[in-house]
């Protein structure tokens, strides 16, 4: 945009461009060490928060050029996706971007499992109310959940054991459609029953800008 000021003669040299806000753009960083798990085209999920609201865009774009900090370095990425007509730009929001997902599987969180000369083994209540140690075979994970594909179905009930000096939680083996995502933090309930597998959370806290023109 070059306007002139007031009282000054408006010239060829001057203009105004007018962009539309259909499509924006969400930009966030990604760590060094978890770039080469980023792809162009891959989903992620943006939540805006002021609307409470959380729409589906896509990787469009990674820096080639790193941006360094004494923490380390990060490489900017640029996911992009439809507005709806209530984003506003300017506004804050938080990406994830999509890694792995799968759908219909049995998760039991981490500290479920005991590993033992490369094995994994859960402890099952059995319907005689006594403790059965069974090995089971797992697939992706996040921060909080291992997914089990053989050892147990659905309706195990799995003990957790929390400390020495407290008795054995247990966990209602749960089955339903769960992502499993990149980065961040996510904690987890005890009582699962019916539910699905948390979402993990990466990127940050960032600002919704324009898609700029070609």
């Amino acid at each position: 945009m070059s306007i002139p000021n007031v009282g000054e003669m408006c010239t060829d040299k001057h203009y105004l461009v007018l962009q539309s806000t259909d499509t924006l753009q969400c930009l966030t960083s990604i760590d060094e060490d978890e770039l080469d798990k980023i792809l162009v085209g891959e989903e992620a999920s943006i939540e805006i928060e002021a609307l409470d609201k959380t729409v589906t865009g896509y990787v469009t774009r990674i820096s080639n050029t790193a941006n360094y900090s004494s923490s380390g370095s990060t490489f900017d990425v640029t996911v992009e996706f439809q507005n709806d007509g209530d984003i506003l730009l300017g506004m804050t929001a938080k990406c994830e971007i999509i890694l792995e997902k799968v759908e219909d599987i049995i998760a039991v969180p981490k500290e479920a499992i005991n590993e033992e000369r490369d094995k994994k083994y859960v402890t099952v209540k059995q319907e005689n109310g006594e403790a059965k140690q069974v090995e089971i075979e797992t697939g992706i994970e996040n921060d909080a959940y291992i997914e089990v594909t053989s050892g147990v179905s659905e309706g195990d009930i799995v003990l957790i054991e929390e400390s020495t000096s407290q008795q054995a939680n247990q966990t209602q083996m749960p089955q339903g459609r769960g992502s499993m995502q990149g980065g961040g933090e996510e904690g987890f309930s005890k009582d699962l029953g019916g539910s699905s597998p948390p979402d993990i959370t990466g990127g940050g806290e960032e600002r919704i800008m324009e898609q700029p023109e070609n």
